[in-house]
């Protein structure tokens, strides 16, 4: 959670749709502000004059609000602060496929997989 960011995500504890809005934000590494409406009557009051009857309530700089669990709508937020930022990658072969090939050599390099392959009595490469 980033207490400066332009994106809020309007809460209550105990909302499954809220803890997976919160971690489909923590896992595309997009910056929010969390607000708890019971503990705060005054943004709870804002989402009621802007017509939210349930949370959670997502309000991002630029975007139209939205309540629920939207991942489509997390996933154009996150593809939207990636078009804003300058590019990092300077490789040839795009991020998603250089994620997943560092995702696949970790898996690869796994403990649990040579464990596997000992029990399949697979020989390993040392």
């Amino acid at each position: 959670m980033d207490t400066t960011s332009n994106t809020v995500i309007y809460s209550k504890p105990g909302c499954h749709q809220c803890t997976a809005t919160e971690r489909q934000f923590d896992k595309l590494a997009l910056p929010y502000r969390s607000v708890d409406i019971t503990t705060d009557p005054a943004a709870a009051q804002t989402l009621s004059d802007m017509g939210f009857a349930a949370v959670p309530v997502v309000v991002a700089e630029g975007h139209q609000p939205w309540s629920g669990f939207r991942p489509d709508r997390i996933s154009a937020l996150a593809a939207d602060r990636t078009a804003q930022q300058p590019e990092a990658h300077t490789s040839a072969e795009p991020v998603a496929v250089a994620a997943a090939r560092q995702w696949a050599e970790t898996l690869m390099a796994s403990p649990r997989r040579d464990a596997a392959q000992t029990r399949r009595g697979e020989a390993l490469a040392l």
